[in-house]
Formats: structure tokens, sequence, C-alpha cells
């Protein structure tokens, strides 16, 4: 059976066409990647509560309009009121800070070696849990190297020396290139015989052979598969038990072994002198790496389609685990949470073994490089492309890897979890914002039958509290040691408390200036607005910072943003710009009063330590 895909490098054939379009192996695995659906948690989180502050204000709208219409409002009045429970409830700066937030996310990804092609991923990165590994290149090097000689009779250095006149460097074989570079390190080359005639590795006889010239003599060399070079070979007790016993040692170790035998040419045998164990081993840096990942609450799995002993004696070498089955020997019955590595994979064992993860409720990304790999890459939260894969897989991923190695993708879910705080913040003082303002305009509906902002109003909250907040996608954080989780239910419960206690001062603050100092409705309602640009800063202080704010220092541009916005609103209540002019013992009242809400932060702390 020929397949697509495959290369014929000499003969010919004739062949008879069996299968074409979606039923050949690529075809399939097309429909696979057309059944492939991943999802962006993210964007489910921010829309979820979206649609809950959207209803807040909806109900508080009805509430108000009511109230409104009792006391006979006109349709004008009644109609800015709406205005101002949907410029407060819709968050019109979503779009742009999300997108900010992915994209100088990305750029630090890419700073690291890892190009997102689809901007969620660079967050849904911090969310994954499991971690779907391919062994060869990722964990291992992707370059054969001598593991171990044994000889039978000879010296190592004899072996090698023999095995190294039936090599060709210019053929690019891996197994030649292995042999030749151990040679080198071990000091071994072609000069100690003449080379008469040179064989080169035939697929039909699994095997290479040359004839030298040494000490006179003509010899037959000849390197390849264990079983057929032995079949070459005279077949004597010594040589028998060597081969059992060094085979059956090998075979749980995963090497790929060629037998080196060797007789003079007029002989009909050979005589077997020793076996070349090679395995592609793994990278340096692959135990530290998997390490890393596990303590930062990621399950790492390897897959790959070499043999079980193989795959096992990686997994053991870089401390993953010794639980590595076959996918031939397990099929349906696959225990999914239990295995550290799975072996003799077909690509639809992948595309298989990411849906059943997800099935569990885990957060999965995998890596690929082929073809066959892109359904996989397409199903998975994350799908990460490695280096050097082909444009199918870098496709189907969203994210394509321009270094090789384990690390690079533990950098990743570093800054991508950097990146799930900062939208964490957002979404955090969203929440805070929307139900504060909300619940200040109520308030002010139900005391004094007025309302506390006009749309003119909002829109300058929403400049100070949105756009100009927008510096959040760049500041300080620190990676969580846990998978990030978008649980809206507990995002809620963390900000609702929150907001309520923001909702006193800023409620005080209205009726100190309308009840207390008898200033005009106008006059009030700038000292509420100029008070909720203040709290909009301290807000920002206090939930980008899930310990004590001062914890850590808020990055340069922040600091910046918060500094001119407090300047800019400052004087336009000082100087009557656009608002109704307050006086300096006005504004330093909004102030004083603004900062009661500091106060807040051990309740912030409980909260986070509970809910986040």
């Amino acid at each position: 059976m020929l397949f697509s895909g495959s290369i014929v490098k000499r003969g010919e054939a004739k062949c008879v066409v069996v299968n074409t379009g979606s039923r050949t192996y690529f075809g399939k695995t097309v429909e696979l990647v057309k059944a492939a659906k991943s999802r962006s948690l993210q964007e489910e989180t921010v829309l979820a509560v979206t649609r809950y502050m959207v209803l807040l204000g909806v109900a508080s709208l009805a509430v108000s309009l009511v109230l409104g219409a009792y006391e006979g409002w006109g349709v004008v009045e009644l109609a800015s009121l709406g205005v101002v429970f949907l410029m407060s409830s819709v968050p019109v700066a979503l779009p742009a800070v999300l997108t900010i937030l992915q994209a100088y996310g990305a750029l630090e990804l890419s700073r690291r070696g890892a190009l997102v092609t689809r901007l969620s991923a660079s967050e849904n990165l911090a969310s994954i849990d499991t971690a779907c590994f391919d062994k060869t290149g990722t964990i291992t090097l992707n370059r054969l190297q001598v593991a171990r000689v044994d000889a039978l009779g000879v010296d190592e250095s004899k072996v090698v020396e023999y095995a190294l006149y039936t090599t060709r460097e210019e053929s690019l074989d891996p197994l030649n290139l292995a042999i030749i570079e151990y040679s080198k390190k071990i000091g071994v080359d072609k000069s100690g015989l003449r080379l008469l005639r040179f064989i080169p590795f035939d697929p039909s006889l699994k095997r290479s052979e040359a004839f030298v010239e040494e000490d006179g003599r003509v010899l037959r060399i000849a390197l390849g598969e264990p079983r057929t070079v032995f079949q070459l070979c005279s077949g004597s007790r010594d040589e028998e038990g060597f081969f059992e016993e060094k085979l059956a040692d090998v075979s749980k170790r995963g090497f790929r072994t060629l037998a080196v035998a060797v007789g003079e040419e007029r002989e009909k045998s050979l005589r077997l002198i020793g076996f070349i164990h090679l395995i592609d081993p793994p990278r340096p840096e692959a135990k530290e790496m998997i390490q890393e990942m596990k303590g930062l609450g990621v399950r790492p799995v390897m897959l790959t389609g070499n043999n079980e002993a193989a795959a096992r004696e990686v997994a053991r070498t870089i401390g993953l685990g010794e639980n590595v089955v076959s996918a031939r020997r397990t099929g349906a019955d696959l225990d999914v949470e239990s295995i550290d590595g799975l072996a003799e994979v077909f690509p639809e064992d992948k595309f298989n073994i990411v849906k059943k993860l997800q099935e569990r409720g885990h957060v999965v990304a995998v890596t690929g490089d082929g073809v066959n790999d892109a359904p996989a890459l397409s199903q998975a939260e994350v799908g990460i492309a490695v280096e050097n894969a082909t444009d199918a897989a870098k496709s189907a991923a969203s994210i394509v890897l321009v270094k090789s190695g384990l690390s690079v993708i533990v950098d990743a879910v570093r800054i991508s979890r950097v990146t799930h705080e900062r939208a964490l913040t957002w979404v955090v003082n969203k929440v805070v914002k929307t139900t504060q303002a909300i619940g200040v305009v109520l308030l002010a509906m139900v005391w004094f039958r007025r309302m506390a902002l006009t749309p003119l109003d909002m829109a300058l909250l929403l400049l100070a509290n949105d756009f100009l907040t927008m510096s959040i996608a760049t500041d300080n954080q620190y990676p969580s040691l846990k998978p990030a989780r978008w649980d809206i239910r507990r995002i809620l419960a963390f900000s609702l408390p929150l907001a309520l206690f923001y909702l006193v001062p800023s409620s005080i603050v209205l009726w100190t200036a309308y009840v207390h100092l008898g200033l005009d409705w106008s006059t009030s309602r700038s000292m509420l607005l100029l008070s909720l640009v203040y709290m909009s800063q301290f807000r920002i202080l206090q939930v980008r910072e899930r310990r004590w704010f001062w914890s850590s220092r808020p990055c340069r541009e922040l600091i910046i943003s918060m500094t001119l916005t407090t300047l800019v609103f400052t004087l336009m209540a000082l100087s009557g710009f656009i608002v109704t002019r307050l006086t300096p013992r006005g504004v330093a009242y909004a102030l004083v009063a603004s900062s009661m809400v500091l106060v807040s932060n051990p309740l912030k702390v409980a909260l986070s330590k509970r809910f986040l």
C-alpha cells in the first residue's frame, strides 16, 4: 500500500488508485480539521459579564423611568435618563481594550519566539491545565546520537571504525550522520584501511556493505538491521548468546540498534563483532522545563508515534513519569486522566485525546508539526505549531514557534498568565465601575428624583474610566502558579461587594453636597462626577493587585495615565470648563471623600483569597 504524500526515491511501479478525496488518509485529516472547534475562554466570560451588566442597567432604568414618569418628566428627560443607563452598562471600550490586551500579549510572546496567529490564544494559554507534547523535536533533539556500543571480541573503537566504512556523509541519512559524528568524537577515521567498494543501504536488503583491504586481506563489512545482519553470520554459540542478551536489554530502553559484522571476502559467513545503539536524546533543558510546567499547574502528556519502550525511556529520563501506554493496545478504553505518555499514536488518536480531555473539563494545549496534526491543533484551545512545521500545521495552529524546545512554551505560559491578570483587572474594574455608576444614578432617582449624571457627564466618566485606563494592557503583573479560570460567578462574587463599598462614599459626596452644603444640583452633580473620576484612579490601584495595593508598582504608562486624568479633570472642575465650576474646597472635599475607598483594601484581599 502506497499512501498519498509518499516520495518515490528510485525505481518504478504501476499503481492502482483505491481511494480519492475524503476517503484518503489526508482527506480524512482535512475532514477532522473541519470538525474541530476551539473556543475563546476570555470572550465567553467578558460577554457573560456584559450581559449581566446590561440586565442590571435595564432593571435600574425600568425603576427610574417609573419614578421619572410619576414626577411628570418629559420625553426628552426620560430619553436622557435611558441614555445614561445605557452608557453606564454597555462597555463601549471593550473591543478596543481586549484587542490591545491580546495584541500586547502577542507582542511579548513574539519576543520569546512564539508567533500568535489567533489573538485569543495569547490569553487562552493562561488557562491550560494539560499540555500534549510531541516527543520528537519538542522534548528530544530530533537528532540521532550514538548512545552505546557493544563489542564482541574486538574493541568498541574497532566496531565503530568498521561501521564507518559502510556510511556516507553526503547521503544525509540520520543513522550514518550519527555514526560519523560519534567516530569524530572518539577519534576514529577511515585512514587505517583502504576502501575498495561501497554498497549503499538498500531497503530490500536492510543493510549497507563495504569491502576494504586490511593487512593484505579483503574484508567484507555489513551494517544494518540486527536480525538481517545476524543471518549473514556463522551463528556460533557466543554470537547467539551475545545477540539475544544485548537485544533483550536494549529493547526495554527503546534504542535503535544496528549490527556490525565482518569477514573475509572469500568466506561464506561473517562474524558478528558488535552493536551500535542510537537514540534521539532528550533536550538538555527538557527535564527542568517539565518540572517547571508541573510547577505551573500544567500536566504534561507526551504523544509520539514511536514504540512504547522508546517512549517510556524518554519519559523516565526527563521525569515525566513511567505510565506510558500504546494507543494501539488501549483504544477506546484509554484513561486520559492517568497517562504520562501515549506511544504509537496516529493523527486521529491526537484529535480524539484532545476531545476526551476537553470532555473531562480540561483546557488543552497541543503541539504538532505535520499535516496530520492539523485536526488536533484546530480542536485544542491552544494549538502550537513547532519550529519547521508544515504550512498546514501552521494554518491550523493558534501559536507558531520560531524556536525549538520546551522552554519557549513554558515562557509563553507565564506571559499568557500575566496577560490574563491584566484582563482580569480590566473586567473587575468594569464590573465595579458599572455597578457603582448605575447604583448612584438609581439612588439619586429614589432620594431626590433627579439625574445624578447627564449623558455628557457619563461620556466624560467613560473617557476617564475606560479609554484612559487602556494602559492596564501594559501593567506590571506576576504570573499565577495555577491555571487561570474565567469563572463568572467568582468574578461577580469578588467584584460586587467592592462595588457596594464604592457606592457608599459616592452617595455620601452627593448627599453632602446637595443637602449638607446646600449646593445647587448642577454643582452637586459636578462634585459627584469629580469624585467618581478620583475613585476610578483609586479603584485601579486596588483591583490591579490581588494582594495589598502597595505590593507592586504600576507600570509607567499607567502612572502617567492616572496622573494626567486626575490633573485634567481637576483643572476642568476648577476652571468650570465643560462641567460646573467647583471651589478649591469642593475639589479637596471630593478628593478626600474619594480616598475613603482605599479603606476597602482588607476586604479586597480577603475576597481575592477566597474567589480569585
